[in-house]
């Protein structure tokens, strides 16, 4: 009963009550953010605030506005120079140069609206208590736990703000990330585009583009007895990327969960000499990665029409649905003994991928192309490769003269097996 309690115990609950709240205020701020750098780094004039920042590296940078938050992340580079050496601990400078009564106040300034409704809550039992009414109602906040649930309510919506706040974090954090990995993205195609540039033959034509491309494999002997002086087409390759569903992928397509394969498929050009194509030679050409982890490995061809068209895949990967994901690989298109794999034989070209992949998407600035290694023994100079290897068409032979002689071709007889289309 309310009048069986003297007005001083109720009055050490209410200190009681208010010293709990602070000190709780107080434990809940003392490990609140605060800036690792005391100023912004792309106005460097302004002092750094905990309200606007973005992750980098693994380091949170604050900001003195949500502008220079998105300066940043846009182009961080020209303000990296600007953010305080790791050497010169930042957040012990700024947690002993800032009062500690100041950041209980700013948790309090926080949750100002919870705190007060729970203090007008309890100034209101308070009175109700010193309320001589008399009240089944007014009773029951004369117990002891009215001011516990009053705390523990104004403690759970103060988590619940906090975790709040938490979520709004994780999601400006998770954003900042999407838009650094665009940025790396960006500069990943441009590190990519400067590799295929520095890979690929003088004597080709434009560098090659997207992920379906053709190649074409010339005759490199030259007389004027055979077709168009010996410049025409032996062989055309194929280069393509496989879903799950061995559906040819095309740029924008959904491609996350698939198990993507390159495929590199030879159709021997019409009119071209059959001892070229033997199964026996046919069967000494395989793919082998040439990445850490898969070197070894042999993919053979497989002839899908008898003495015309064969092809292989090789895995390449699996991609992810969420974020960016770059997967890229080498292999070498190899003629000669299987068992011994790539020791054991000529690499005679270079598959090389880069498949740049957004949200389980295959992006427009993926390729995939083809490069020759093996030299022609014939034809010499810098543009020599787009004479017997080129990315444009070379003429087909119309019919069947003068394509079997082995005198015309350059390869006596009898070292005619020996010989593989790819030499």
């Amino acid at each position: 009963d309310h009048g069986d309690k003297p007005r001083g115990s109720r009055m050490g609950f209410f200190v009681r009550f208010l010293l709990v709240s602070f000190a709780l205020a107080f434990l809940a701020s003392a490990n609140a953010a605060v800036p690792t750098n005391a100023k912004c780094p792309v106005m460097p004039t302004e002092d750094a605030v905990a309200e606007f920042h973005a992750e980098y590296q693994g380091h949170t940078i604050y900001f003195c506005c949500e502008g220079c938050v998105r300066k940043f992340q846009a182009n961080p580079g020209p303000y990296l120079a600007n953010l305080p050496p790791a050497e010169m601990s930042p957040t012990v400078k700024v947690e002993l140069e800032r009062p500690r009564w100041l950041r209980v106040w700013e948790f309090c300034e926080r949750h100002g609206p919870i705190i007060l409704a729970v203090i007008a809550a309890f100034l209101l039992v308070l009175t109700l208590q010193f309320s001589r009414r008399e009240s089944r109602f007014l009773k029951l906040f004369a117990h002891r736990s009215v001011y516990l649930i009053l705390l523990l309510t104004g403690a759970c919506a103060i988590l619940w703000r906090e975790m709040e706040q938490a979520r709004e974090e994780a999601a400006t954090i998770q954003n900042a990330t999407a838009q650094q990995q665009a940025a790396a993205e960006k500069s990943q195609n441009v590190q990519s585009g400067k590799l295929l540039q520095w890979a690929w033959p003088q004597g080709l034509h434009e560098l090659p583009k997207g992920i379906r491309n053709t190649y074409y494999r010339g005759n490199d002997e030259r007389s004027e007895k055979l077709f168009n002086g010996g410049n025409y087409r032996t062989a055309t390759f194929h280069l393509s990327v496989l879903g799950s569903t061995d559906a040819e992928i095309e740029s924008g397509a959904k491609v996350a969960g698939q198990q993507l394969r390159i495929r590199l498929e030879i159709v021997r050009a019409p009119n071209t000499a059959a001892n070229f194509f033997k199964a026996d030679q046919m069967a000494e050409v395989f793919l082998s990665p040439l990445s850490e982890g898969t070197k070894g490995e042999i993919y053979p061809l497989t002839m899908t029409e008898a003495e015309r068209r064969w092809s292989v895949a090789v895995p390449t990967g699996q991609p992810r649905a969420i974020g960016y994901q770059r997967i890229a690989g080498v292999w070498a298109v190899c003629v000669g003994d299987t068992k011994g794999g790539v020791a054991g034989a000529k690499v005679h070209y270079y598959i090389q991928a880069i498949f740049h992949i957004q949200d389980g998407v295959m992006l427009p600035e993926s390729t995939l192309w083809m490069i020759p290694v093996y030299p022609s023994p014939i034809l010499h100079g810098p543009h020599a490769d787009g004479q017997w290897f080129s990315d444009r068409p070379i003429p087909e032979i119309p019919d069947g003269k003068n394509v079997t002689d082995p005198k015309l071709l350059g390869v006596p007889e009898k070292k005619t097996k020996e010989k593989s289309p790819h030499d």
